[in-house]
């Protein structure tokens, strides 16, 4: 269920947290994230990030910023696949794995934003040619990159074959919800990524993929109006 995530640190000890971390590119920039001075990918699935703050935030205590993006999913499996079963017993390994690889708790690693979905073994094409409006936005009329999205206010939601995209012998419809913004998160109690390791909480956010799921509006070509 849960794949990607973003996530800012903030705890003790920044700058001693950035100087012990090894890292793989200096003095790297990226657009949309100001100055990023530090770069690692940890098992081809996770980016850690440390980003000089603002002088004027540097005045008033860390010189760094830290932040995670990236699929927990593919760190679970060593960054080798994502495409295989990740279920909601699986997500506390991942976290628990990774925070003990950067030294951190997963308290201290609040999340930006969060994105969730579903395998469906499904024709895909039924679903992506058929697919019109979620909320009242409607979908993309061409695929991007093989997949219909639309977005409504926080939520971004995008539906692709994901049999197709990972060469797998069987169709395989995947359905996934971006929640921008943590207020999402917030009503199912979730602000870290230690409330993700609680099953209660993950069991409260699938739900938003079921409510997504009311939401959609889909043309069904088996139905058409008398035209006499």
């Amino acid at each position: 269920m849960e794949d990607r995530i973003k996530a800012i640190y903030i705890g003790p000890d920044v700058d001693d947290l950035v100087d012990r971390l090894h890292w793989s590119e200096n003095n790297f920039k990226e657009e949309n994230h100001g100055e990023i001075s530090r770069k690692t990918l940890l098992r081809n699935a996770i980016t850690v990030e440390a980003f000089l703050k603002h002088e004027t935030r540097r005045m008033l205590g860390d010189s760094y910023a830290l932040r995670i993006r990236g699929s927990l999913h593919k760190y679970f499996t060593n960054g080798d696949r994502n495409h295989d079963r990740f279920s909601i017993a699986d997500i506390p390994t991942a976290i628990e794995d990774l925070c003990a690889e950067l030294g951190i708790d997963a308290e201290h690693l609040h999340i930006e934003n969060n994105e969730i979905g579903v395998n469906l073994f499904h024709h895909e094409m039924d679903i992506l040619d058929n697919v019109i409006s979620y909320k009242g936005q409607m979908f993309n009329s061409e695929y991007n990159g093989g997949m219909r999205t639309t977005k409504s206010g926080n939520n971004y939601l995008k539906f692709f074959g994901k049999g197709s995209l990972c060469g797998l012998p069987y169709e395989r419809l995947r359905l996934e919800l971006k929640q921008m913004r943590n207020a999402e998160l917030r009503r199912h109690g979730i602000s870290t990524l230690e409330d993700l390791k609680d099953k209660d909480k993950l069991d409260s956010l699938a739900f938003d993929l079921i409510e997504m799921w009311s939401h959609v509006i889909l043309d069904e070509p088996s139905i058409r109006m008398d035209e006499s």
